[in-house]
């Protein structure tokens, strides 16, 4: 039983990750590939993908989330916060 501690712990990271890529693929509506978001290329593509090469697919999740998202804000890159305020602080 030590022996698969380890095994247990990463099979438990990849499915509870998976689990919650799935939900959250799904409640954003984000497709696996630029075309519109269907049964085909929604949740259940992410969880079939992120089941069988999850290594791969885990992070490219994250990059597929930012850009849809990034597209319906309107925005290409959206702008970091500024570093310094614009405007001074008033002194008291």
């Amino acid at each position: 039983m030590e022996d698969y501690t380890l095994a247990y712990i990463i099979g438990l990271v990849v499915l509870g990750t998976t689990i919650w890529l799935t939900y959250d693929a799904h409640a954003n509506r984000i497709p696996i590939n630029k075309q519109p978001y269907s049964g085909n290329n929604g949740a259940a593509a992410w969880f079939f993908s992120c089941v069988l090469l999850w290594i791969a697919t885990f992070p490219y999740y994250f990059v597929r989330r930012s850009q849809v998202l990034r597209e319906r804000q309107g925005t290409a890159v959206p702008s970091p916060p500024p570093l310094y305020p614009t405007k001074p602080a008033p002194r008291l």
